[in-house]
């Protein structure tokens, strides 16, 4: 088997999980019956691709299994001829019959497809979603710009609103201050009417009051001169005095 060209055309960016896990499966089997072989990353060797489809009627499918530049099979058909015990017997060149190898490869080929075709359609979906959902998100947008007018007027109304009643406010506050001093002029004034009318009613009883003061001085001037003197303590008595002594 070491005489033998064994290559393993396999890939290292699998888009699929089943593409990994036969490349793993061909890869267990070949170690177990420790068989030498060369294994052609496509993705860092694309021009060996031509080898690959040269040896297998232009079959895509990976990985594949070439024994002497011509295609084994598979990893289901390399598994299977494991399972019976023919892989030793194809890795030395005897080769099964092409029809059934071919048929078999067209199918995992189709169902390969057919999972792309699936992953393809998935995305797509996806995509769809995504659109959708931007579409929405692009009205919703569009209703809040068109609401955005209806409440910039609202606020503009409870703007003119709170400025007029600061309005009203400043102009109730400037009449108050402008009725202060009025009122306080109009106090003075009558505090000066009410005193000017007091001085008048003064001015008014001023000469009976004093026509009264001087007749009741003059009342008690007269008092004073009708009571009889006293003589002093001390003093000789009078003649008129010692008279009256006399005759009594």
């Amino acid at each position: 088997m070491s005489e033998q060209s064994v290559v393993l055309y396999s890939t290292s960016i699998p888009t699929l999980p089943k593409v990994r896990s036969d490349i793993a499966t061909i890869k267990r089997i070949l170690d177990a019956k420790r068989v030498q072989y060369e294994e052609v990353d496509l993705s860092w060797t694309p021009e060996r691709r031509s080898d690959m489809l040269a040896g297998s009627d232009n079959l895509r499918i990976i990985p594949q299994l070439h024994v002497n530049g011509r295609l084994v099979g598979n990893a289901d058909f390399v598994q299977e001829l494991e399972d019976f015990g023919q892989l030793s017997d194809y890795l030395q060149g005897h080769h099964p019959e092409q029809q059934l190898l071919e048929q078999q490869l067209q199918e995992d080929q189709q169902l390969q497809e057919q999972l792309l075709l699936e992953q393809q359609q998935q995305r797509l979906e996806q995509q769809q979603q995504e659109a959708l959902h931007e579409q929405l998100r692009l009205q919703e947008e569009e209703q809040q710009l068109q609401e955005q007018p209806e409440e910039d007027l609202r606020l503009q109304e409870q703007l003119q609103e709170q400025q007029h009643f600061q309005k009203q406010l400043q102009e109730q506050q400037q009449l108050q201050e402008q009725q202060q001093p009025q009122e306080e002029l109009q106090r003075q004034q009558q505090a000066a009417q009410d005193l000017q009318q007091q001085q008048r009613q003064v001015a008014v009883l001023t000469p009976p009051l004093q026509q009264l003061s001087v007749q009741q001085e003059s009342q008690q001037q007269l008092a004073l001169e009708e009571q009889p003197q006293q003589p002093e303590r001390g003093e000789p008595q009078s003649q008129q005095g010692q008279q009256q002594q006399q005759q009594q």
